[in-house]
């Protein structure tokens, strides 16, 4: 029965570790994708209009700039700025003009006149 508890025991233990190591992988992905956008949003502000491959070098001086340890790869590939360049352009922040350059899109309130 000793080494019933016990076999039991180091799988709830064990369980629990895992259960913590993945739920923090994925709050540190989630900040760093919180981070990118705010990167990614300031850098198209400042420029006004922006290709991509200006962007991507933006981004990379200001990630190794700005992040503490080493820049994981899957951070500075050419998908992980599209796809956050992609969902700002879902949300309606940013537009990728007719010159393929991205630029902020700039919405006024109605005017309360009409």
């Amino acid at each position: 029965m000793t080494v019933a508890v016990t076999a039991s025991a180091v799988v709830a233990t064990t369980s629990f570790v895992y259960s913590v190591v993945v739920r923090r992988r994925g709050e540190r992905a989630n900040e760093l994708r919180d981070w990118q956008r705010v990167v990614i949003y300031t850098l198209i502000e400042e420029a006004a209009s922006i290709t991509f491959d200006d962007l991507k070098s933006r981004y990379l001086q200001k990630a190794k700039a700005m992040l503490s340890r080493h820049v994981p790869n899957r951070v500075i590939q050419d998908d992980s700025l599209k796809r956050i360049l992609l969902d700002l352009q879902s949300e309606g922040v940013v537009i990728r003009g007719a010159d393929l350059a991205y630029q902020l899109q700039v919405k006024l309130p109605p005017d309360p006149r009409h």
